[in-house]
């Protein structure tokens, strides 16, 4: 009986079960003298039978009350009891992802992990898991969860990014933690930090992320801690925990390592051809762009290098689009007049019309991320949170070769765990709403724009307004005549000299 559910029963259920030994300790020590032998026996004998039907009552009863939901075991058809709702902690395959997903689960944890079907990688992974499940057995926690994604560079490199969560008694989050594995998919092996990166990285690394945190609202008063200072010492012990993708390189770090309290993880990501003098791969997100990478930071190819800062600019953006008829006849006019904006579409939108958003991107304009169905993301879990932004990146991949730069939380709606997770890519907000989306009426639009305009102003509109689009036939001419240069977010903050960071917000 000294299993695990048998230890679990007795650590929350501490008055009953004790209860039961103290008796079982009167029986035994108390009554010695007459008949001691007989009534040693039969009380031994009747609270062994006692206590095994109280065992077998709990164990198929009792844990129900504080086990819900079902999981899978493996690849088998085996259900059990888990500590917490199987949908919140449950893998969820999201569309295009490579690998097959399996679990492990047991009374204390549920581990997620992906299936290559290279044998010498899934013998690795599974080392991992058991690890990870040992971790969890010994840990203080209730229930430890483990979920993960995958990234893939060149069709080569895999990496697995594992993040775990801690689940006390009342099924309260307390705490995080991150941990990686890399691959080379055609040679089947591992790569560690020696195979991924020359020395000089971490110097490099160093100076980048305490640059990053710096800037970090919620961190910057913390970056002169002592604590921090050795964590981010230019040492491979330090940046361990990383990924890659086609894009860019992305660092892990424990909150609590950093700052010597918290529970969040940092994503510090990379542009590949930052770091392209630092790999010792190939990667082609870095070499194909390396040319482009004069000065510091890395200029994106999509942000014109014959704009005049010392002229006003304005970056319009449109959402909610793209619109069958509505998107092509902003571009046409913005095309007309030597002018780019920013598109937030939906990924509903975007995956009915892919061919408008290749016109999108030919025309120069910048594509943003609007969520996959417009909901507000502050009522969503993590998991759904990702999903929203990931549908629509897969939709504008797919038909423009590249994701989304930015992202604008849908009604403008935000709190610090959208930030935390959407932390690839700007939040993008704006200075101006028109109101278009009440007005409904050509001039009152015309009228909204000019009168609010001004340098450096980030204007919201919507595309799926037929009166918007007749109003940019005439405002965006009106702009252009007083002065006006109309930019993308990403050239005007650029141009403005605006540091950009993944899940900061702009421009508030």
């Amino acid at each position: 009986m000294a299993n695990k559910g048998r230890h679990n029963y007795d650590r929350y259920n501490r008055g009953s079960y004790s209860g039961s030994r103290y008796i079982y300790s009167g029986n035994a020590v108390t009554r010695k003298k007459k008949r001691g032998k007989t009534i040693l026996i039969v009380s031994v004998v009747l609270v062994f039978l006692l206590s095994a039907a109280f065992a077998a009552f709990y164990m198929l009863n009792g844990m129900s009350l504080f086990f819900k939901g079902e999981s899978e075991i493996g690849s088998s058809e085996t259900t059990i009891n888990t500590f917490i709702d199987s949908s919140e902690i449950k893998h969820i395959s999201f569309n295009g992802e490579k690998y097959e997903s399996r679990s492990e689960s047991g009374e204390s944890y549920m581990i997620s992990y992906p299936l290559t079907n290279i044998k010498t990688i899934d013998s690795q992974i599974a080392e991992k898991v058991k690890y990870f499940e040992k971790c969890a057995v010994s840990s203080d926690a209730r229930f430890t969860s483990y979920d993960y994604t995958t990234e893939i560079a060149d069709n080569t490199y895999l990496s697995v990014i594992f993040r775990s969560a801690e689940y006390n008694d009342n099924k309260e989050k307390f705490g995080e933690d991150v941990f990686t594995m890399a691959f080379n998919l055609k040679k089947g092996s591992s790569l560690k930090n020696e195979d991924v990166f020359k020395k000089d990285f971490y110097s490099f690394a160093s100076e980048y992320v305490r640059k990053y945190f710096k800037n970090n609202l919620d961190t910057k008063a913390n970056v002169d801690n002592e604590t921090f200072v050795s964590a981010t010492t230019a040492d491979e012990l330090h940046f361990d925990q990383f990924s890659f993708n086609d894009k860019q390189c992305t660092l892990y770090f424990n909150e609590k390592k950093l700052f010597a309290s918290g529970t969040k993880i940092y994503d510090v990501s990379i542009s590949l051809p930052k770091i392209a003098d630092y790999l010792k791969i190939s990667l082609s997100g870095a070499e194909s762009e390396k040319s482009d990478t004069s000065g510091d930071p890395y200029i994106s190819p999509t942000i014109r290098d014959n704009l005049n800062p010392d002229k006003p600019m304005i970056a319009l953006t449109f959402d909610d689009g793209p619109h069958y008829s509505n998107t092509e006849r902003i571009l046409n006019t913005l095309e007309n007049y030597g002018s780019r904006a920013t598109f937030f579409v939906i990924g509903q939108n975007a995956a009915a019309y892919p061919e408008i958003l290749k016109e999108i991107s030919d025309a120069g304009c910048q594509i943003g991320n609007h969520s996959n169905d417009h909901v507000n993301l502050t009522e969503q879990s993590d998991k759904k949170i990702k999903e929203q932004a990931s549908l629509v990146d897969e939709a504008v991949k797919k038909a423009t070769g590249s994701e989304t730069t930015a992202f604008r939380p849908p009604y403008g709606s935000y709190n610090e765990k959208v930030q935390k997770i959407l932390n690839k890519t700007p939040l993008i907000f704006w200075d101006v709403d028109t109101e278009d989306w009440e007005l409904r009426d050509k001039k009152k639009v015309i009228d909204s724009v000019m009168k609010q305009a001004g340098d450096g102003e980030i204007i919201l509109l919507h595309d799926i307004y037929d009166s918007t689009a007749e109003a940019a036939e005439e405002f965006i001419p009106k702009l252009i005549q007083k002065g006006y240069q109309l930019v993308t977010v990403e050239e005007l903050l650029y141009y403005k000299n605006i540091e950009v960071n993944g899940g900061e917000t702009y421009p508030w």
